[in-house]
């Protein structure tokens, strides 16, 4: 079977709309995350920080981000700013996935462009729900 460049740009376009960023300096939660949304069906990428963050975001152009506020080097909500200031990338759909219940937090994540906000432990169904609008 011979596959076209054509089908090939199908496959890399579909990919994309299924590609989630994961960015969370926990490796096991980062690596459960991914493991759930691969059996979901989704592509994962990942970052542990936020500057790693706006780098693969700029490289992979994933559907959604699903970004972890308390970063080392280049925390989450500065990750947020920089990724809503980029051209390419400003209108990706950001949900924040954090540790921190305080309502104060959550209002300044969605106040510099977070779309969502979730706390941890996150419930995988309710996860999956939340992503569905976002997918294209």
């Amino acid at each position: 079977m011979i596959v076209t460049d054509n089908q090939l740009g199908q496959v890399a376009r579909e990919e994309m709309r299924r590609t989630i960023l994961v960015v969370d300096d926990f490796d096991e939660y980062r690596v459960t995350l991914k493991m759930y949304l691969e059996r979901s069906g989704y592509y994962v990428v990942e970052a542990e920080d936020g500057q790693q963050a706006v780098r693969v975001a700029r490289e992979s152009l994933p559907a959604v981000i699903l970004m972890d506020i308390g970063l080392p080097r280049f925390g989450g909500l500065a990750a947020i700013r920089e990724i809503r200031q980029d051209s390419v990338l400003s209108e990706c759909p950001i949900i924040v996935v954090t540790a921190y219940a305080t309502p104060g937090l959550h209002r300044e994540a969605l106040a510099v462009g977070a779309n969502e906000v979730l706390e941890k432990p996150v419930d995988f169904d309710h996860l999956i729900a939340v992503l569905q609008p976002f997918m294209k």
